[in-house]
């Protein structure tokens, strides 16, 4: 159901946010001394990244705002605006992504080098 937690303890109610904080903390104690917390690994982490996966799979930003309990739809926005920056960073790293940008200034060159003085 909707109003289902989602984190629940062994009395099958739900968990605070310390909780979960506690036993993530936990697990990386129990993974040993150089085990170190990864981002998105923390509590606020893992909520930012639940964010940005549901932008990134084009979830309204009304949508966005009712599932992270946003006062103000502006606030859930910045998840979409990050989603699209993430997206054209990703594409950015794509050896093509380079090879099309010189074909474009290639192109450019060309256009520019046609045209009357």
């Amino acid at each position: 159901p909707a109003r289902s937690p989602l984190f629940v303890g062994r009395d099958g109610e739900r968990i605070t946010r310390g909780t979960v904080q506690s036993r993530i903390k936990r697990a990386f104690n129990r993974a040993g001394t150089d085990a170190q917390p990864v981002p998105g690994a923390m509590v606020h982490g893992l909520r930012h990244t639940f964010a940005t996966e549901l932008a990134s799979a084009n979830v309204s930003v009304y949508t966005l705002m009712k599932l992270l309990g946003h006062e103000s739809i502006t606030t859930s926005q910045r998840y979409v605006t990050a989603a699209g920056t993430e997206t054209r960073t990703a594409a950015a790293r794509n050896g093509l992504y380079g090879v099309i940008q010189d074909l474009a200034a290639k192109s450019d060159r060309q256009c520019r080098a046609a045209l009357p003085d």
